[in-house]
This record gives structure tokens, sequence and C-alpha cells, in this order.
């Protein structure tokens, strides 16, 4: 998994570097000012070196990338005319900003903009639009300031002078109408003077100075004079002070006026272009070499991750030593898987049916030299059972599927090649499997045993004889060593009250009466998991073992098949492992030297006589 992601990510990399198009690069640098308010000014704060402030450029780089200014640096830039249609703007618009990015240079106010493209025209002609397109609509936003606050001022200016114009035309009236001396205007200019001096002299004297009391006396000598005038020269008095008030905001808002309209004249943008592009962008330096370093990595941790998952899915048992941890039971046995041979298809339409793993039993027959054979007899030899034993033992499994009436028969074809009188016997009530595989009728069986009806044992069990009438054929059968001193003991009819069946104590004077009548008792049994057949027989017989296939069946359904059988008081003799891999074999070969001990000591029948033949023609 490993080397194929790092393979696949490579090969990738390759075919896009192999037909990647060139892109090239424009870069304009800009300078951008900070336009301050006047706290701003007065706090003199820099934007430019990590102040809070700094949002300002950061904003400014977003205006950058707005789309006003795309579609303004798309006109200028000649990518399109005013009289364009406005979807086809649009869509200009919208390939410029995927074309163009903006980065800050680090601790300054200079901004980068990066236009890429795989015209070197087009990206230098394209960076150089923003930039120009950038520098107006800065302008554009201060002259909008000023314009808005000229005409504020002009308005107010308006204003005042309808104001200014009313006051003098009521002075004007009252001059017609009363004759004023105007006293009153000098004793009001006279007192503001007065009370003037009187506030600074407080700010350096106190009450009781003697200049204070004279002030104050001279203050409340004039107050008295104005009460004491007459009202046409008080109203003089406020008519006059009306129009010197209006007089003095209109002069001060005309010249307000004359100062906008200067400064709007002498507006400059902020933005200033501090580094064009030229005429022509540069080529981006394709860095093969580090995108396929890149690819590399990419692949091994991508190959790790894909590992790691298909790890932590697989719930399933790799090597002898996680079973014998796991369950604390011993490893008898590890069978390898055997391809199946090929036949005629003519052939296989006369043969008759039988069940799909009748070639790997009969490889131990066939072949006693072959690694299948070999893996029986070691665990004939690690069972321990010898002649006059006496020994039943159930064969089960925690699913279907994992080869658990495989491993029934081949085990008890080599207990039968040692000489021992066995008897297979097919308790599976629901799904037999041994009749098919031997080729005989699997009425009357252990069904029609255990009803009663009559029926002797002798006449139920299938020995050598019926073997030789079967389906298997003559040939076949004498060709099978080890034959004649197995037997059978089918299902019988189906039934749905299996459980019933084998829990009844005709069962068990069953298997009292096989044990004493047989050397060697093998029972086949459902999936101990999915019926509860297999746990009802492993209380009566003496010794239990679990077939289980590595790499199918879940670590946890196995230690909950052992629990389970433990529960009932089962003696379980061990694990037998079923259908191993060859690179599960390799790890968990009982010798490392087999193979060579094998081929050394092992030949064919043909192979001996050409050995023979040619120690003769030397002699």
């Amino acid at each position: 998994m490993l080397v194929l992601s790092v393979v696949v990510t490579t090969f990738v990399v390759l075919i896009r570097n192999a037909f990647q198009v060139p892109i090239y690069s424009a870069t304009v640098t800009v300078r951008v000012e900070e336009r301050k308010t006047l706290v701003g000014s007065i706090l003199d704060r820099p934007i430019y070196y990590g102040g809070t402030a700094s949002d300002y450029l950061t904003s400014e780089m977003r205006v950058i990338k707005s789309r006003p200014v795309a579609e303004a640096a798309g006109l200028i830039g000649g990518f399109f005319t005013a009289n364009t249609p406005r979807e086809k703007v649009e869509d200009i618009t919208t390939q410029i900003l995927s074309h163009i990015d903006v980065q800050q240079e680090e601790k300054t106010n200079l901004v980068r903009i990066i236009s890429r493209s795989s015209n070197a025209e087009i990206a230098a002609r394209m960076a150089n639009s923003i930039a120009k397109a950038y520098q107006e609509e800065n302008l554009k936003q201060k002259n909008k300031e000023s314009l808005k606050n000229r005409e504020f001022v002009e308005k107010q200016l308006s204003q005042m002078e309808g104001k200014l114009k009313v006051s003098e035309d009521e002075l004007r009236k009252f001059k017609e109408k009363e004759t004023a001396s105007g006293i009153g205007v000098l004793l009001t200019q006279r007192l503001a003077d007065l009370e003037g001096q009187l506030s600074q002299l407080l700010a350096k004297a106190t009450e009781l100075h003697p200049d204070v009391l004279r002030l104050k006396d001279q203050i409340a000598s004039i107050k008295q004079q104005l009460k004491e005038l007459p009202e046409s020269e008080l109203e003089y008095v406020r008519l006059s002070r009306d129009v010197d008030v209006n007089d003095k905001i209109y002069r001060m808002l005309r010249d307000r006026v004359e100062e906008a309209r200067i400064d709007e004249a002498g507006k400059v943008s902020d933005v200033t272009i501090v580094n064009p592009a030229g005429q022509r962008g540069a080529l981006m330096g394709a860095n093969k070499l580090r995108s396929l370093l890149v690819a590399l990595a990419m692949g091994v941790v991508i190959g790790f991750i894909l590992i790691l998952v298909i790890e932590n899915l697989d719930t399933s048992i790799g090597t002898i030593e996680d079973v014998e941890n796991l369950i604390k039971l011993p490893v008898l046995g590890v069978i390898p898987s055997v391809k199946r041979e090929k036949e005629d298809k003519s052939a296989a339409k006369t043969k008759p049916a039988l069940a799909d793993n009748y070639d790997l039993v009969f490889t131990i027959a066939k072949d006693a030299n072959s690694p299948f054979a070999e893996s029986f007899r070691i665990l004939r030899t690690n069972l321990k059972i010898e002649k006059n034993s006496k020994r039943t033992l159930l064969i089960t499994s925690t699913g279907p599927r994992e080869g658990k009436s495989t491993v029934m028969v081949g085990l008890g074809l080599v207990f039968a090649q040692m000489g021992l009188n066995t008897l297979l016997v097919d308790t599976d009530l629901r799904r037999p499997s041994l009749s098919k595989i031997f080729g005989v009728e699997r009425e009357p069986g252990l069904n029609e045993l255990l009803l009663g009806g009559g029926r002797d044992l002798e006449k139920i069990v299938k020995n050598f004889t019926d073997f030789l009438m079967g389906n298997l054929g003559f040939d076949k059968v004498t060709q099978l060593p080890g034959l004649e001193t197995l037997s059978l003991l089918t299902s019988g009819a189906l039934t749905s009250s299996a459980a019933e069946l084998l829990s009844s104590d005709a069962m068990t004077q069953c298997i009292r009466q096989l044990q004493e009548k047989f050397d060697v008792v093998i029972f086949d049994t459902p999936p101990a998991l999915s019926l509860t057949d297999a746990s009802i027989l492993a209380k009566k017989i003496e010794g239990v073992i679990i077939v289980y296939e590595m790499g199918r069946t879940s670590r946890d359904a196995l230690l909950r098949t052992k629990i389970q059988l433990e529960s009932v008081g089962a003696k379980i003799l061990g694990i037998i492992l079923n259908h191993t891999r060859p690179q599960t074999e390799f790890q968990t070969s009982y010798y490392p030297y087999y193979r060579s001990y094998k081929y050394k000591y092992y030949y064919s029948s043909e192979e001996h006589k050409d050995k023979k033949k040619e120690s003769e023609s030397v002699k």
C-alpha cells in the first residue's frame, strides 16, 4: 500500500509537469499612506509596525482585490471597452480577480500586486492596470471627501449670508424709525473689555486685590448705566451685536470655502507606484524537482494513512502469536491453502455431484508429500492420539465457510492412515456435507439412529464397502489409502429440532457407544456463534477444536466463541488455523528448514525409478 501510494502520487506529478502550461508573473509595488483624522494626526500613531491601526493596510489590500478596482483595471488595460456588453465585462472582471494576488511586505507600508497569466504581456498589463486603477480609486475617494466638505461649508455659508442680511435689514429699519446715540454700543464694548481684564487678573490675584476691586466697581458702574439707558438704545445694542456676530461667522465660512476649493484642487493620491511592472512578465520557475519531492512525501503520508485506516478496519488476526496471546490457547496446526486441480469440462459433466472441497480433502491421500497433507500429519502429532486411546473430538468454527468440514475429513484421513479405527460423525443436521464429500447416501444416518425405529448402528454407519458402491467409484476409492479403517455416520434426514435431538439422552448414549466401538470419533458441528448445536455437544465430548481462518473472521468473534464454549464446560484443546496465505505460512512454519527438508527426502515414485535407473547405468 505504501509503495502503491508513492508510485501513484509520483506518476500524477510527473504527468502534471509534462503537460504543465508555462505561467508568467508580474509584480507592481505600491506605497500606501494612511489618511489620518485630526485625532490621529495629534497622536501620530504609525500603522505599519504592528499597532492596531495596521488593519488599515489590510483593508486597503482588500480594496485592491475588489470588483470596482478590477473592473476599472479592465477598462484601463484595454481588456474591454465602454461599449462591451455587461455580461462579458462581468466575466472578464472575474477572470482578472482570479489572476491577482496582493501581499504586504513585512513591517512596511509597501504592497505587492502580483498577477499571473500564461501570456507574459497580459500578466504585466494586468498588474500595471490594477495599480493604476487602485491609485485612481484612492484619489476619487479622497476628492469625494473634499467635495462633501466643500459642499457642506458652502451650504452653511449660504444660510449665514441670509441671516446676516436679515440682521442688517432689521438694524437699518430701526435706524430709520428711531434715533439712537450709540452710547449703549460703546458701554457694551467697554463692559466686555473690563470683564476680560477681570478674568485675566483673577487668574493670578485674589478677590481682595485693589485692582480686582477697582475693575469690579467699574463693571458695576457700567451695568448700572446700561440699566438707565432708554429702551431704544438697548434695542440698538442688540441689533448691532447680531449684525456683528453674523458678519464674523459669514467671513469665517467664506474663508473655509476658499480653503476647501484650494485643498480639493491640490489633492493627490495616498497611493504611490514605487516599482511598476515591465512590458513582459517573468516566467515562473516550475521547480519540478521540488514538486517531485513533495509528491514523494505526500505519497508516504497518504500511504501511512491508508495503512492505518485499513489496519484499524481489519479486526482479524494475522499471526500465530496474535491468536495465542488473544485467546490463551495453543495453535495445534496450520493448514495452508491449496489450489484446485483443473478438470476437463467434458469430464466434469459426467462426474457425480460431489462437494466443492472434494479435491482439497483427497489431496491428503493422493499426494502424501504435499505441504497440505503434511500439515494434517503435524496436527495429528500435536493431538497425541495413539491406538486404543478411545478419544472423541468435536470440530467447530466461529462462523461459516472457515473450512471445519474440510479439516475434519483431513484429520480423519490421517488418523485412518495411521491404522486407527476412525469414525466421522456429521452432527450438522441443518446443512450436512460429509455425505457429499464421500459420495454416499445421507439417509439413514444420525437422525434415524437417535429416533430409533429398530435401526442398528452397524447398518447405519458407512464404511469402505459403501465408499466403493458410492458416487466416488471403485477406481477412485481403491487409489485412496486409509479408507479401509475410516467410517462415516451421516446426518440422516434434515430436521428443525436439531438442538433437541443433540441434547437428548439418546445422543449421550450414542456417543458412549461410538467411543467404545472406534478409536477416534470426530464430530462435525455448525458454527458455534450461529447455532447452539456446538455448545450442546461440547460438554459431552472429550476435546473441542476450533477452526479459524486468519484474515476472515474478527478477533472479537473468535474470543466470543471460546468464552461461549467454556461457559458450558467444554474442554478446548486448541485452535487450527485454516487457509493460511503464503506470507502467513512463511511466518508460522513450524520448521524454518521444512521446504529444504521436504525436497531432500521426499520423491515421487517416478522420481525414485529415475534415480534407480541412473544408479544402475553408472554401475
